[in-house]
């Protein structure tokens, strides 16, 4: 009895609303994390930042995860809440399941982290204490103390893509590492952010024009 079929609407999801994201550049970053004296909190927006893995992922996470020696995140599951129930599964599509490089930055953090853990054993979840409402929680009161913009815990993945994008990385590359299943799924999230790269095709195509 509809009026029209909803499916046949123009545009993609995710387009209309991708100039409204907000992220934090490495500066303003730095000015939140340094509000908090907790490890925990300290690595979890830490691999979010740098790596660009969602929450969902982030809460799965194992320290099997993880090869510290040559800092690779091997992605392939979620922590999901469904029928009121907290349990792991698998990543929606082939492409979300992917290994990140991170920096080394991360490798002093989470040994530090993980040596805080009393009792932990490999196959447990590195983060079993956090969930996403803390993480937004401690998130908006280090917004306050450190006197940056908001931003929510999934715009630290927006802020981890901005950082790449203004360091020229392509945006295939891109599309692999947040494990997105086609590239048009990426450009309409990020593609209001190479507004610049416009000038700079311009200026290409006059230095190839006649002398």
């Amino acid at each position: 009895m509809l009026p029209n079929n909803p499916s046949h609407r123009t545009g993609s999801i995710g387009e209309k609303h991708a100039e409204e994201r907000n992220y934090w550049i490495n500066k303003e970053f730095k000015l939140a994390i340094n509000t908090f004296d907790n490890v925990e909190y300290i690595t979890a927006y830490s691999i979010l930042f740098f790596t660009g893995i969602k929450e969902s992922e982030l809460l799965a996470l194992t320290i099997d995860n993880f090869d510290l020696d040559n800092q690779l995140l091997t992605i392939n599951s979620n922590w999901v809440r469904r029928q009121r129930k907290n349990a792991t599964t698998s990543t929606k599509t082939r492409s979300s399941n992917r290994v990140v490089t991170f920096p080394k930055l991360l490798v002093p953090l989470i040994n530090e982290y993980i040596n805080s853990l009393y009792g932990y054993i490999p196959h447990m979840r590195l983060f079993s204490q956090l969930n996403k409402y803390y993480l937004n929680d401690r998130l908006n009161k280090a917004v306050i103390n450190a006197g940056v913009k908001k931003i929510t815990v999934h715009e630290l993945r927006h802020s981890h893509a901005s950082v790449l994008i203004n360091n020229e990385i392509n945006i295939k590359a891109l599309q692999q590492r947040l494990g997105h299943k086609n590239i048009d799924t990426t450009l309409n999230i990020y593609s209001h952010m190479y507004p610049t790269k416009q000038k700079e095709i311009a200026n290409l195509l006059d230095n190839l024009g006649p002398k």
